[in-house]
């Protein structure tokens, strides 16, 4: 049995290969077109370790027993790729590895202290931890050595002469299952866990994985199924507070109590769904999903990002009334419709189309909107001023020419 016990620590053996160091030989093997991609699965009971002693058939260097493991599936490993293999067990595997520990049957720390920030063990379900404790289960700690204080945790339920680590927090859950191998002096096997069937009920299991730690002989299932009985059906417990109430409603595949789907969606007015704070939209003081706020005439304005039933198309893009009276937008002058870039000319806006039907000054050679004709020739108000104009003669002539009668 798993004892309660206080801080001790444990030395993990010399060469294991850490939960890093695994993951980063994985990678390599089972990258794209990579030799094990497709074609070969590293069995659950693979030895995590620079080197394996005895006799057996996959004993000697990890590179070596790798590549045996090929073998046997008709796939041959290069020198070049076994010598990649071979730095990165040498980077990931210490020579020792000390950890500090202690085992509990009582889960009353607060939110966060061992790494555990967020879990719903400590939120919506905050009852499966008295599930844990009914059924002898235990929490594995680990501390930090420089400051003494807690950094990770797992839970360990009782199975069959063993233990199921899982939900591993702060460290991998396969580093656990090192540590409580180690501790236990049992083997360790990668299982599939569940609870009456499910991973997501009131227990809640991580990846729907586990690792069980216990006798050899014990160790012949990939799949365990703990059967604690669950007082509560989910439909009853609300996923956010974990209290339980005959009035929870169904809200993207959860289920909520009234005080807390109020507080975390709203209720479209029209189809009376409900939806999260992105997915609802406000128009005249109602709240409405997109489809219906589309099917009752409301337009999202793509100025300011809200919803009317004013909008106007300007330029292809739907602006609100109050964007186009406060906004860079004017009408026209020539064909009266609303644009956001206008060219003003003589002190009116004009469209870009418009603005190029405008006459041109013969004398500056710019669009104008008003011109005084002289000599047959259009000449804007600017240019004019280079004029004199001679009521006698109700002629303009160039300044300096004088008029001779």
């Amino acid at each position: 049995m798993c004892e309660v016990c206080g801080k001790t620590t444990v030395v993990l053996a010399k060469g294991q290969i850490s939960s890093a160091g695994q993951e980063a030989i994985k990678a390599l093997l089972y990258a794209p077109n990579g030799p094990f991609t497709w074609k070969i699965q590293i069995p659950d009971d693979w030895q995590w370790c620079a080197k394996v002693g005895g006799k057996g058939e996959y004993v000697g260097s990890f590179a070596k027993r790798l590549a045996k493991l090929a073998h046997h599936n008709d796939v041959k490993l290069d020198s070049d790729f076994l010598g990649m293999i071979g730095s990165l067990v040498a980077q990931y595997s210490a020579s020792q590895v000390e950890y500090t520990y202690d085992i509990v049957s009582r889960f009353d720390w607060a939110d966060g202290d061992y790494g555990d920030s967020g879990s719903c063990y400590w939120g919506c379900r905050s009852g499966a931890r008295l599930m844990l404790a009914e059924n002898g289960a235990r929490a594995i700690r680990l501390y930090d050595d420089d400051n003494g204080r807690g950094y990770a945790r797992a839970w360990l339920a009782p199975y069959d002469n063993g233990y199921v680590v899982f939900n591993g927090y702060g460290e991998e859950t396969s580093t656990f299952a090192q540590i409580f191998a180690t501790i236990q002096s049992q083997p360790y096997k990668r299982v599939t866990l569940r609870n009456n069937g499910r991973e997501s009920g009131e227990l809640w299991i991580n990846g729907g994985t586990g690792y069980y730690v216990g006798p050899n002989e014990v160790v012949y299932s990939s799949c365990i199924d703990l059967h604690w009985d669950e007082e509560h059906d989910d439909q009853n417990r609300c996923h956010h507070c974990g209290d339980y109430s005959e009035d929870c409603c169904r809200i993207d595949d959860a289920y909520y109590c009234s005080d807390c789907a109020c507080e975390l969606f709203s209720s479209c007015s029209r189809c009376d769904e409900w939806f999260g704070p992105d997915d609802v939209v406000e128009c005249d003081g109602d709240w409405y999903c997109e489809d219906c706020a589309g099917q009752k005439g409301f337009v999202k304005c793509d100025d300011c990002g809200t919803w009317h039933d004013d909008c106007t198309d300007i330029d292809g893009d739907d602006v609100c009334s109050d964007c186009i009276v406060n906004g860079n937008y004017s009408r026209c002058e020539d064909c009266g419709d609303w644009h956001k870039d206008m060219t003003v000319v003589d002190g009116y806006p004009y469209c870009e189309d418009c603005v190029d039907s405008l006459d041109v000054c013969s004398k500056c050679g710019e669009r104008h909107k008003e011109f005084t004709e002289i000599d047959g020739q259009n000449v804007c108000n600017d240019c004019l001023a280079s004029y004199d104009y001679s009521a006698e003669f109700g002629l303009y002539v160039p300044k300096g020419q004088l008029l001779l009668a």
